[in-house]
């Protein structure tokens, strides 16, 4: 029986193709020195955008089981609107579901709504979560809208939010 001896293969590739720098390996950093202030080039002035910013809307402190809502209106049309809401989970423990209650003016009647329970009785509107948005972890949202019959502009209402 013959033995076959190792034998290694010869590389084709040149040797400083495959060369790293031992610095990335061991993930050194090395910056050459600062040079002097007189030597720097100015900082640049920051400016202002020419486009005001919006900042989101402001949330009351975390307590156990709090939810903040807020209302915008995102579409208007002769007697009618479009309202879309955002519920956040604001407390420290998890939401198992989430109730939000306002007041729409008088002539305003909501004729179809998404992502939600809701009822009008008069001018009192409810909207509870529905079986895939009610469990909320601090910090996540449920964003539900409806359409509505208008007899005047719509006006941003004040929404109460509950959560347990």
């Amino acid at each position: 029986m013959r033995r076959r001896l190792f034998r290694p293969t010869r590389l084709t590739a040149p040797v400083a193709a495959v060369a790293v720098p031992l610095a990335l390996l061991v993930g050194v950093v090395t910056t050459a020195p600062a040079a002097p202030a007189a030597d720097r080039p100015a900082a640049a002035t920051p400016t202002t955008p020419s486009v005001p910013l919006t900042p989101p809307p402001t949330s009351p402190p975390p307590d156990e089981t709090h939810c903040y809502a807020f209302h915008q209106t995102v579409g208007r049309w002769p007697g009618g609107f479009q309202g879309r809401v955002t519920v956040r989970n604001v407390g420290l423990a998890p939401s198992r579901s989430w109730t939000v209650t306002f007041t729409l003016p008088d002539g305003h009647r909501v004729r179809h709504a998404w992502h939600t329970r809701l009822t009008q009785s008069g001018t009192t509107v409810t909207a509870a979560n529905t079986d895939h948005n009610g469990a909320l972890f601090h910090g996540e949202e449920a964003v539900f809208g409806f359409l509505a019959t208008a007899t005047s502009a719509p006006t941003e209402p004040t929404l109460t939010c509950t959560a347990d």
